[in-house]
């Protein structure tokens, strides 16, 4: 590269935050690390990482019956399915503190979440296109507190457990699965990977 060329992207580095100028010479600065740290060396890209969210599984007792939070998608991917809702971590979050924001943000509702599953979910079309890669943590929280209010990504309504199979349709691709995680869960968090085909997407 010559000499007036590497000079001009040098200085768009520097201007950029990503290098800095020290008294021997040249340096990544800790935002230009981070960026390094996202680049895969071997085809010289920033790599495409699998999401990270946290499934909300709000549930509580009425009249003697076991109710569950559930969700009409309003957004795309997955518009008009069903299910938990979903909540993804804002930069320096606690999974958490995700959880717990997600809850009082997306339903208005307060609660204590607690970890019962992971999931890794690796979502194809039907033609065998990749179209998710995500890793999902499942919290419950019994007996929140508050008045469920939905918002304009999605229409919330407590749905009695007999009432779930009926009701909640199309399922998100998770429902099933992470509502017979929560059925199961005896105080050890469960992980399981899983490929998944849909056609809802």
């Amino acid at each position: 590269m010559e000499n007036s060329q590497f000079v001009f992207h040098l200085e768009k580095l520097i201007k950029a935050g990503l290098v800095a100028k020290t008294e021997t010479g040249y340096t990544l600065t800790d935002i230009g690390k981070e960026y390094a740290n996202k680049i895969d060396t071997d085809i010289v890209r920033i790599a495409r990482p699998a999401k990270v969210t946290t499934i909300l599984c709000a549930v509580r007792t009425k009249d003697n019956e076991r109710e569950f939070l559930v969700y009409k998608r309003l957004k795309n991917p997955f518009y008009g399915c069903m299910g938990f809702p979903t909540e993804k971590p804002k930069w320096g979050e606690t999974l958490k503190e995700t959880a717990k924001r997600g809850l009082k943000e997306e339903a208005n509702l307060s609660g204590r979440p607690e970890l019962f599953a992971i999931r890794h979910y690796l979502v194809y079309s039907q033609q065998q296109e990749l179209l998710e890669d995500k890793i999902m943590h499942a919290f419950m929280f019994l007996g929140p507190i508050g008045e469920v209010k939905g918002n304009i990504e999605g229409d919330y309504e407590w749905v009695k457990e007999r009432d779930l199979k009926e009701k909640v349709k199309p399922q998100l691709e998770e429902f099933q699965e992470v509502y017979e995680a929560f059925i199961e869960f005896d105080g050890r968090v469960t992980f399981k990977e899983q490929k998944v085909i849909t056609s809802k997407f």
